[in-house]
């Protein structure tokens, strides 16, 4: 029986996650679901829609059309964001990485 690390489960688990998650750029690119690119595209779609939805005459079908279509774009970009940060962990800062040059050697040589 082998042992995973954490690198091995985390594309494990995007793969499997991933298995048909892909996100249609509006360049027509497929990229994975939650990845950079993903993100920025729907963040785009967004900026599109809603400079086209304020073209739009209040009370009308068309402006009800964009809000529609603005509250399922940032619904889409909730769920990349969480993706994103599944597939890009911020690093945690080990303990002791603060310490200087100077007390690192005086530990190493109280240490010997």
């Amino acid at each position: 029986m082998s042992v995973l690390n954490k690198r091995q489960l985390r594309e494990m688990i995007l793969r499997e996650m991933h298995e048909n998650g892909e996100h249609q750029c509006f360049g027509g690119d497929s990229v994975p679901f939650g990845s950079n690119e993903c993100v920025a595209d729907i963040e785009l779609r967004i900026d599109d829609a809603t400079h086209q939805r304020n073209g739009c005459v209040k009370r009308t079908d068309s402006r009800d059309y964009y809000n529609g279509l603005l509250k399922v774009l940032r619904r889409d970009l909730r769920a990349a964001n969480k993706e994103n940060v599944i597939m890009h962990p911020v690093a945690e800062e080990e303990p002791g990485a603060e310490i200087s040059d100077e007390e690192l050697e005086e530990l190493i040589i109280n240490e010997l």
